[in-house]
């Protein structure tokens, strides 16, 4: 539980990823979708609070699109199954 606490991507930013690791590393920092919320965050909250700009690596959106179709399946497929199940769990209770 530790180890997913020090990889979570509020710690560390991609530009700190990129700098002192390989390519590949960051490519495994941006297939976490957390990476994704919490960048899109830190852009969202920051960005008119500083005179920092903010750059994003690579497809950026491309993966942030994909972060929500993923999250939106996984929520179809869970209510589909929670659906399908329900009149069976007040039976069997």
């Amino acid at each position: 539980a530790m180890v997913a606490v020090w990889l979570a991507p509020c710690f560390y930013t991609w530009q700190m990823v990129a700098a002192h690791a390989p390519r590949w590393v960051l490519e495994m920092y941006y297939a976490n979708p957390i990476a994704i919320s919490v960048e899109a965050f830190h852009r969202g909250f920051w960005l008119n609070a500083t005179d920092r700009t903010f750059q994003f690596a690579g497809a950026w959106s491309l993966r942030l699109c994909e972060s929500l179709v993923v999250a939106f399946a996984v929520l179809l497929i869970g209510e589909v199954t929670f659906r399908h199940l329900e009149g069976k769990f007040a039976q069997e209770i």
